[in-house]
Formats: structure tokens, sequence, C-alpha cells
């Protein structure tokens, strides 16, 4: 009788799961150590691991890569960001993340991710993502054209002084990507909240890995979307080998994949000086050896954050990349993707209206092409001793932080009703709505404007 009335859960401790998102009992006694979880109705928010052999992570995030009339139809009514009378009505960071939420499977993303993806620290990342890829996609493009040229002719010294120039440019750019990387993985400013160690004694490391997963691939997804759509293994190959090295690359390792072979001298240029080889259990990132290993001008790495002296083109015109408001990039005649063209020049998902609409007759804005200044050699007494107090040129604008916020609280309660399995009442309205609208459509309608 006394057996009976022994309280099972008095040696032990609750422990709350975050891959199942549910309570678990753990007993102290090592002979019953077994997770049991409450005995309540609970919601497995965590994806489906993939299949093996599938070079994916664990937190596989699926894709849709067509969209239809209809589905344009309902993204532009429920989900696009919304513009006031009198504001500038041009591609920003919030669009195309937009854009690669909306085509990604919300069943494969957590509300806690929707949070993270939509602070203004991630936002810089990306922004610092689109730089970095325009540029290595242009160099890549230059050096396939030019790789069975290179095969039939002897190589000139004057060629070597060339791509150390390019190498130089790639080492910058992905300097300030590992800028921006470690204020997210150090949990600076609104990144704090999410950190791993944030307020706590033990280390979330589960939290960390899965906030890292769905942010590597949706940062994928939202850079291919900012250069239009173009290469897009290039751009996972890359991204996966600048944040996991090239033994840890996913991509390299899934089935029916050909990763391009460079050979040393295309590495030299593409990868830069600072990837040292390090043992596979001790090595780091690759972006964050350009912080540890390359000689950086410290000046480059304060760009857009504080107003360094001596000023020289090239610091100013990686200021303006980096930090100017997307309002304001076409004026500049800056080139960063998408960002800054007027969105009218393209249907919701950011396709451009000439290749998908024959009745779009307006002028397209020309894209310039992005070309960093050369570096101007400034003698070591020229260069200040003392970290200045001056803040940059440009701050983000009251216009992108309101419509960052609202979007968040969209797309929180669009990913709560998936994962909750409830019906998405926006959703299916629009698409309801939608397909009234186009059954009664004809001649020059409003699908037709897509």
């Amino acid at each position: 009788m006394d057996a009976q009335l022994v309280n099972p859960f008095s040696d032990g401790y609750w422990n709350w799961d975050d891959l199942r998102q549910t309570l678990q009992f753990i007993s102290r006694d090592p002979a019953m150590r077994t997770t049991s979880a409450i005995k309540q109705k609970s919601f497995n928010f965590a994806p489906k691991s993939s299949a093996p052999g599938s070079g994916a992570g664990v937190y596989e995030i699926k894709f849709r890569d067509v969209t239809d009339k209809l589905d344009k139809l309902i993204f532009r009514r429920y989900f696009q960001r919304r513009v006031k009378p009198l504001e500038p009505d041009v591609v920003t960071v919030q669009d195309l993340r937009d854009i690669a939420l909306y085509l990604a499977n919300p069943k494969d993303l957590s509300i806690e991710f929707i949070n993270y993806f939509h602070i203004q620290p991630v936002d810089r990342f990306l922004r610092a993502l689109i730089i970095y890829f325009q540029y290595y996609l242009d160099v890549w493009e230059v050096i396939e054209s030019k790789r069975e040229e290179k095969a039939r002719k002897i190589r000139q010294p004057i060629a070597l002084e060339l791509e150390d120039v390019v190498r130089d440019n790639l080492e910058d750019l992905r300097a300030l990507v590992a800028r921006e990387y470690l204020v997210i993985i150090g949990g600076v400013g609104e990144a704090k909240k999410f950190h791993h160690m944030a307020g706590r004694m033990t280390s979330l490391s589960g939290k960390d890995r899965r906030l890292f997963e769905m942010l590597i691939q949706m940062a994928v997804r939202v850079v291919w979307i900012a250069l239009q759509r173009k290469h897009l293994l290039l751009i996972e190959l890359e991204m996966n080998r600048m944040f996991r090295g090239d033994s840890f690359n996913l991509v390299t390792h899934r089935k029916n994949v050909n990763a391009s072979k460079r050979n040393p001298e295309e590495d030299r240029v593409l990868i830069g000086a600072a990837n040292l080889f390090e043992r596979k259990l001790l090595q780091r990132s690759p972006v964050i050896k350009e912080l540890i290993f390359a000689e950086h001008d410290h000046r480059l790495l304060g760009a857009g954050v504080r107003l360094f002296q001596p000023r020289d083109d090239r610091i100013d015109f990686i200021e303006a990349c980096y930090s100017v408001p997307e309002e304001q990039i076409n004026k500049m005649g800056i080139a960063l993707g998408l960002l800054g063209i007027p969105r009218e020049e393209f249907d919701p998902v950011l396709l451009s209206r000439e290749r998908t609409s024959k009745t779009y007759t307006k002028k397209i804005t020309e894209i310039p092409e992005f070309k960093l200044p050369p570096k101007t050699d400034h003698s070591y007494l020229e260069l200040p001793n003392i970290f200045p107090k001056e803040r940059g040129r440009f701050e983000e604008t009251a216009q992108s932080i309101n419509a960052r916020e609202a979007q968040c609280r969209m797309w929180v309660r669009h990913v709560r009703c998936a994962l909750l399995g409830f019906p998405d009442t926006t959703s299916d309205r629009g698409r309801h709505d939608s397909l009234s609208r186009i059954s009664v459509t004809s001649g020059k309608g409003e699908d037709e404007t897509l």
C-alpha cells in the first residue's frame, strides 16, 4: 500500500526539451534515468531529420522554387510589406526576407527563429552577405570565362598582381561579413536574448545549433533572391564553406551534386591567404579566420559603425554600401543586388516585370557595376591611436524599423498556426478570395499585372 503512494517524481527534476518543445522528467537514480514526457498533449515543433546520406542538416528547411499567379496574389495581399503614402517604395532587406519565408515550409520553422530572423544585427548580416556574394559571383564568372584561355597561354607576371587586387577585395568583404557574424554569435545588442549563454549557467547548444542551421539556409535564399536568382548551388557552396569549412561543407556531401573543382591558382584568389590549415576537430570557421590571421585596415572594419580618420574613397564607398538606408542606394549610384530599386519594376515575388509581363513598358533601372575603389596607403603616423566616439554617417530609418517589427508579428502568427496544426485564416481566406477574383477576371485583369 505504501509503495503505491510513493511519488514517482520525488527524486528528480523537470527539464524543458527545446527539441521536442515539451517538459520531461529526469530521475537522479541512474537505474531509473529515463525521460518521460508530461501526460498531456504536446506539439513537436522541430523539423524532421533528413534522410541518411542526403548531406543536409538535421533542421532542413524545404522551399518552393516555383510560384504561380495564385501564390503571387496571396503573397501580395496578405504577406507583402505595406508602404504608406509618400514613403519611398523600394526593395529592402525585409522584402527579400518576406519572400524567403513565404517560399519556405512554415512547419520547418519555429517562432523563436522568426523573432531571431527579424533583429537588426541579422539585417546587417544579410546585407553584408549580399555585398560579398555580388562581388564573388562577378569574380567567379570572370574566372570561368577565362579558364580555358589560361590553359592555352603562358601565365604573365602582371596577372599575379591583378589577382592580388581581387583577392584583397574579397578578403576585405569577407572580413565585414565576419564582423556582422561576430555581433550575432557574441550576443551584442538585440542578439543578446538569443545567445546560447544569455543569463544562464549552462550552454543551450541544441538551441544554438538549431538557430544556426536555419539562419544559414534562409540566408542562402535571401542572397539568391537579391542577386536575381542566379547561381544557387554556388552560393550554397561558398556560404557553407565560409561558416563550416571544407571538411564540414554539407553541400559537397550531397548525392548527385557535382561541386565545381577549383585549381590552386583560383583558390588563392577566391579563398584567400587567411584560411590556414587546422586540425578538423580544432578548426575555426573560415570567415572568422579573416579577422584572426589576415591584416585588415581597422578603418575598414569600423566602416558604418564609427567615423574613422583619415577618410578616402574606398572607406566612404564601403561605409555607404553597408549602412546607407535602402531608400538612398539608387540615388548614390551603388549596386547592392535588387536593394534600392523601385518595387514597381518587379512582381510580388521580385521577378522583373520586364520578363514576366508583356504589358510593362516603363524603363528599367540600370544597375551600376559594383566596383571597389582602390586602396589608399597611409603612413602609420596618419592613423589614429584611439577609438573614435563619432558614429557613422548613416542610421536606420524609422520606416525600416517599423516594417521589420510589423512583418515579424505577421510571420510569427503565420508560423504559429502552421506548427499547432490550425488553419492560417489569412492564407486560406486569401486563397479563396484570389480564386474567386481570378475566375471572374478576363482581359487585362489583376492576374496579368503580376
